[in-house]
């Protein structure tokens, strides 16, 4: 059985979002290699792995081929608004098995976006797991928020989500 991962906003080899995002990194060099790390300690080779966008903001065609390729997985991009360079980068979009605007988990509940969604537009679920507003969080229960910042740099695994999704529930039930 292949896992289901969610990761969002990795930002590789973006040096600005360490001091914009607050992360306790002292430098990108130093930031890719934990969130390669991270990634690759918790997911096995033919898991899939949903990155809910802003994969890099620098980096040259090369390094960012080297290292999307070095991350474990089958990895499916759902689009940041960040990541139209890619679709110009062949060897980087390689790495992706599927690229998507979004993609709906029926029976789990949610739609994975990259930016937060109006609850009354997603279209499978009731809940909305997503990125783009890294350290904020969304006031209603309805949204996921998967970035970085929010995760320990590591991807989230599904049965995460799903075990987010029941706590919900359960205080949206009982307020």
């Amino acid at each position: 059985m292949h896992e289901k991962w969610f990761i969002s906003d990795t930002h590789f080899f973006h040096e600005n979002i360490i001091q914009f995002c607050g992360r306790p990194f002292a430098n990108a060099e130093l930031m890719n290699e934990c969130l390669v790390n991270n990634w690759n300690s918790v997911v096995g080779r033919n898991d899939f792995v949903y990155h809910l966008g802003d994969v890099f903001i620098k980096g040259t065609e090369k390094e960012r081929a080297e290292l999307i390729h070095s991350l474990n997985g089958r990895k499916r991009l759902i689009i940041g608004n960040h990541d139209y360079s890619i679709f110009k980068q062949h060897h980087v979009m390689t790495a992706f098995e599927k690229v998507m605007y979004w993609h709906g988990f029926k029976e789990e509940n949610f739609t994975a976006t990259h930016v937060p969604h109006i609850l009354s537009k997603i279209r499978d679920g009731e809940f909305n797991v997503h990125g783009h507003i890294h350290n904020q969080l969304e006031d209603d229960p309805h949204y996921i928020n998967v970035c970085v910042e929010h995760r320990d740099y590591t991807p989230v695994h599904i049965t995460q989500i799903v075990s987010e999704i029941k706590a919900a529930q359960y205080k949206l039930a009982n307020t």
